[in-house]
């Protein structure tokens, strides 16, 4: 009876983790925009620059996603319009920090950078717009039950209830 008992028992963690790995990608895009972000609050208040604000805006803004990330482990459901929210306006802070590059407001915002620096900032930008674009993508689809862990959830559904 017991080894029934820790069987079921493993069977929820082994469900929990399916559903809680669905997020990995976008938990992990969260994380290199809340360090690019801290690190970039660091700099600027190292200056003593106004501008620190905006990272801080940012880093704050997170914390409702990062919560609602870590709250899937024991939540099941398929939504996470924090998160979704959250990279929009990522996404739409990095589009306009990458015009500003074409800006003197971009030396404003980065002025710990050099002109060799100009560039490479500037593709970090629009690397960042990718990486929440995916995320964004990947959350539409798992909201809609079209990511490849549905399948894998429906597969082990299947296979834990015929037995």
């Amino acid at each position: 009876m017991a080894a029934m008992h820790v069987s079921q028992r493993e069977k929820e963690w082994q469900k929990k983790d399916i559903y809680y790995n669905r997020y990995l990608a976008i938990r992990y895009i969260t994380a290199v925009f809340f360090f690019a972000n801290f690190w970039w609050l660091i700099t600027l208040s190292m200056g003593k620059s106004l501008v620190a604000v905006v990272p801080l805006l940012l880093l704050i803004l997170s914390g409702p996603a990062i919560w609602e990330q870590k709250e899937k482990f024991h939540n099941s459901q398929n939504t996470i319009r924090k998160t979704e929210l959250y990279y929009l306006i990522q996404t739409l802070a990095n589009v306009a920090f990458s015009f500003c590059y074409f800006t003197p407001l971009f030396r404003q915002l980065y002025p710990f950078l050099n002109q060799n620096g100009d560039e490479y900032l500037l593709t970090i930008l629009l690397v960042g717009i990718l990486l929440a674009g995916f995320a964004l993508q990947r959350a539409v689809k798992i909201a809609k039950d079209e990511d490849r862990y549905y399948l894998t959830i429906m597969r082990y559904q299947k296979k834990t209830t015929s037995h």
